[in-house]
């Protein structure tokens, strides 16, 4: 059998719908690749999808263990001072897999195009990356140890590259650059 060019399917990124609700139940939907036949669940998001602050992860299974979703959920409440449910929180992949999402690219690169939709539909005034998602998201190769907390642009939308919770559970001694990165966030949230 040949392989699919995933070149050759951005047309059907074109034909995606321009509501959350309809894009949700496309991306239910979905079967462009293996992970739609294993996946655990579908997460298309949760929170506020008219929020101005999307805070974007590559694999919802990065945030299953419940002390690093607690670890996200005390910055963002903490810290940030805003109520989890008033920002939208989403993820790359769609599916919930268990897989390790380093060996998805062609998965992660079929998925992307669901999220710059979601982007698109809702206009965020901020986005705030989780990890590896910045890379993805604009397509770079930067270490987010040397990135994170840096303001850039993603379609004229601020985003800013932290590290992700689940990095900073596992390596404790990163907790203080964590902070020092959301300080910066709530400096620019105060300018919104």
């Amino acid at each position: 059998m040949e392989d699919i060019n995933i070149t050759k399917l951005d047309s059907h990124i074109k034909r995606l719908p321009d509501t959350f609700g309809k894009l949700e139940e496309f991306t239910k939907n979905c079967n462009l690749c293996n992970l739609s036949k294993d996946k655990i669940s579908c997460g298309f998001g949760e929170g506020d999808n008219t929020s101005d602050i999307f805070i974007v992860g590559v694999s919802k299974y990065q945030l299953e263990n419940e002390a690093v979703y607690d670890m996200l959920k005390n910055m963002v409440e903490k810290v940030l001072l805003i109520n989890m449910d008033d920002i939208f929180l989403t993820n790359i992949l769609k599916c919930t897999t268990k897989e390790d999402y380093k060996k998805l690219d062609s998965e992660i690169n079929l998925c992307i195009d669901y999220l710059k939709k979601q982007i698109s539909i809702a206009k965020p005034k901020l986005i705030i990356t989780l990890g590896d998602a910045f890379n993805y998201l604009l397509n770079k190769e930067e270490n987010i140890n040397d990135i994170s907390g840096n303001l850039y642009r993603y379609n004229n939308i601020k985003t800013i590259p932290i590290l992700h919770p689940e990095f900073v559970y596992k390596n404790p001694s990163f907790k203080q650059q964590s902070f020092n990165d959301l300080k910066k966030i709530k400096l620019i949230l105060e300018k919104l």
